[in-house]
């Protein structure tokens, strides 16, 4: 994500799909600001221009199996990320969600641990 896109990208997700994730919603992960440098090549917006080096963030979220919600969400990113073509992953993966209610006394858990 550019430098101003992280909230109205997030929020344009969020009006999808809530990311829910067992018994938590709105989640998703913004990794540390890291740099990216590009070119753009003949045809792109930015072909007139030196390359470009700028910070950014990845967010990363999960969405059950569901090819509407996955074209919608696309869509989304599409139209309120800044960037003339924005980097998409998808990929297909499992992900477990324990029944937190049958483990709330685990004391391997972090809300048992003092701090």
């Amino acid at each position: 994500l550019g430098p101003h896109d992280h909230t109205t990208v997030y929020q344009a997700i969020l009006n999808v799909s809530m990311l829910d994730y067992g018994l938590y919603d709105q989640v998703a992960f913004w990794s540390a600001t890291g740099r990216q440098r590009f070119r753009g090549l003949e045809g792109s917006i930015m072909s007139h221009r030196e390359p470009t080096s700028e910070a950014v963030k990845v967010l990363t979220f999960s969405i059950p199996f569901d090819q509407g919600t996955l074209d919608s969400i696309i869509k989304a990113i599409q139209s309120t990320h800044s960037y003339e073509e924005p980097v998409i992953y998808i990929m297909e993966c499992y992900a477990t969600r324990l029944n937190y209610t049958l483990d709330r006394d685990n004391s391997n858990r972090w809300w048992e641990k003092s701090l």
